[in-house]
């Protein structure tokens, strides 16, 4: 009798062990359609540099796994499991593998899973993370951005998971808002498409997946810049013009007035490089220093002849001397207003 209990137990215990398996794996009709949900809490920071940034957000997924259907008893809707049980469930069930793929740093602060009576689970989280994203500065720093927030299965293909957007669910709590005073959020997108991944053995034939992409749209604010760094270009290049007019004044004093210009522009557009990741092609604010170093470069250039062909009563050179008086400035304004405008 004690025998045929033992054998009775093992019997059981190895079909709750089935069962276990069985659960983690794929169901039955595939692809499996996984709703996901994106909402924007707060976009922290944008770190320009880094070409990464920042946000607090909040994302669901469900889908529908009869195999966790059951009878529920009176009054109640779902099993709900929160925090650590609900990281605990999820080893023991089959769910999409969901990973953030641009991912740099991912800091959860909340997880809560839902099972209703048909088999329908709900899986949200809450997180902080830090997310890379390529930027587009060639128009810095009156540019838009696109920083998206890129979603899917880290197991399982487009065969086996196919992940859906539900645009309702999509929003953000503060519509307009600035971050650090320097952005605005004008835009959030969500959409699916396929991407090429690791084909994983055993894990499906194809190297497939589908991907869900939440993207913000921001338009940086330009005052910062009109304020800290065009006026001044302006006003500085104003002060290297009057090297025109310096006909008496001693040669090397002269230049000094050019050079001090130079490294004017030269200290601010360091600075600025600081905060600016390295790119191999010319934002709108490079070829605006470029054309102050272009024009600090005529104005030496004009000098010296004054000054070697000036002294030897050479009356072009003074006439080249004043029309370059004039001629330089309006070029350097034209310039500039040519670059904003493209």
């Amino acid at each position: 009798m004690r025998k045929l209990l033992f054998v009775l137990l093992l019997l059981f215990a190895a079909r709750i062990h089935s069962e276990e398996v069985n659960i983690t794996t794929p169901p039955v009709d595939l692809p499996v359609r996984v709703e996901c949900s994106f909402y924007l809490l707060d976009l922290v920071s944008i770190l320009d540099k880094e070409e990464s940034f920042s946000a607090d957000i909040y994302f669901s997924c469900d889908w529908k796994d009869t195999r966790l259907s059951f009878t529920p008893t009176e009054g109640q809707t779902a099993k709900v499991f929160l925090d650590e049980s609900a990281l605990d469930m999820l080893k023991t069930i089959w769910w999409p593998q969901i990973e953030f793929i641009n991912a740099g740093k991912l800091d959860y602060t909340e997880h809560a899973l839902f099972i209703y009576p048909d088999g329908k689970v709900e899986y949200n989280i809450a997180l902080t993370g830090i997310f890379r994203s390529h930027l587009d500065l060639t128009k810095f720093p009156f540019d838009f951005q696109s920083l998206p927030i890129k979603i899917d299965s880290f197991l399982w293909n487009k065969n086996i998971v196919e992940l859906a957007a539900a645009p309702a669910e999509v929003g953000f709590r503060n519509r307009g808002a600035h971050v650090h005073n320097d952005q605005k959020i004008v835009d959030i997108q969500v959409s699916t498409e396929i991407t090429k991944g690791l084909r994983l053995k055993n894990f499906g034939n194809s190297d497939e997946f589908s991907t869900y992409v939440a993207t913000i749209s921001i338009e940086r604010k330009s005052g910062f810049f009109v304020y800290q760094l065009f006026i001044p270009l302006f006003l500085v290049m104003g002060i290297s013009c009057t090297v025109f007019f310096a006909y008496r004044s001693d040669f090397m004093q002269t230049i000094g007035i050019s050079l001090a210009s130079f490294l004017v522009f030269l200290a601010a557009k360091f600075t600025l490089n600081q905060d600016l990741p390295r790119v191999g092609y010319m934002t709108v604010i490079d070829k605006a220093f470029l054309v102050a170093y272009l024009s600090i470069g005529v104005s030496v250039v004009v000098c010296t002849l004054r000054e070697i062909y000036g002294s030897k009563g050479k009356e072009w050179a003074n006439r080249l001397s004043f029309h370059a008086s004039w001629v330089v400035p309006l070029a350097f304004i034209v310039s500039i207003i040519w670059i904003f405008l493209l």
